[in-house]
């Protein structure tokens, strides 16, 4: 592999089962050792990641979107609640948006519906559907925007349309796109694919999607 990725450009990982995607990220990520080659990367908290299975940290609304800032930290670093709430609205998952008499973010308790302040402490793990977990990832990227962000089939739990919005809003955000996916409709929200071939001798495709939109790469 030799390919560079510069901040807002958007890039589609994808190749058959156990061809190396994930592997590739595991490497980058520092989970497993690089053998042989070069790695140029940003600094540690200029690079995010969201994976299929969602880390739901403990504590309030607000901490689950500033994680892992506490409260008090949040506010030293001069953000309000304002901001939060309006990473919430991004990320489609806000109790203050009502959309077609529901709000974005709302659950069912023992028959009640249940709309959480930003103050609520709950057993989110519990609470929430897997949608609103992988929004919820979102809404915390889109509160601390790093330079870049790889998204490793995290929205198959999130409809189109919010698929859409969220690609979007990394756009205006000036996100660098790193996603990993089968799904061939993200080649409308990405500039470039990168495609393993999943061959004996590690061969790939790296091509604008302008050229490879609407048929899947062999």
């Amino acid at each position: 592999l030799n390919f560079e990725i510069t901040t807002g450009q958007r890039v589609l990982v994808t190749g058959g089962n156990g061809c190396g995607k994930s592997s590739m990220f595991r490497v980058i990520r520092k989970l497993w050792p690089l053998v042989e080659g070069t790695i140029t990367m940003p600094e540690e908290e200029d690079i995010y990641f969201l994976t299929q299975v969602n880390f739901v940290p403990v504590g309030s609304l607000r901490e689950l979107v500033t994680y892992p800032l506490t409260e008090a930290e949040t506010r030293a670093t001069g953000r309000t609640d304002q901001d939060v709430l309006d990473c919430l609205e991004w990320a489609h998952v806000s109790p203050k948006v009502i959309e077609d008499g529901k709000a974005q973010l709302q659950f069912t308790v023992l028959g009640e519906i249940v709309r959480p302040e930003l103050h609520a402490i709950r057993d989110w793990q519990k609470d929430l559907s897997p949608g609103q977990k992988q929004k919820l990832a979102f809404a915390r990227l889109f509160f601390h925007q790093p330079r870049f962000v790889v998204l490793d089939e995290c929205t198959n739990g999130i409809s189109p349309d919010v698929e859409q919005s969220l690609y979007d809003r990394c756009t205006t955000l000036e996100l660098g796109v790193f996603s990993i996916s089968h799904k061939i409709e993200l080649k409308e929200f990405h500039d470039y694919e990168l495609h393993f071939n999943n061959d004996d001798e590690g061969s790939y495709l790296y091509l604008p999607c302008s050229e490879t939109r609407g048929r899947i790469l062999k």
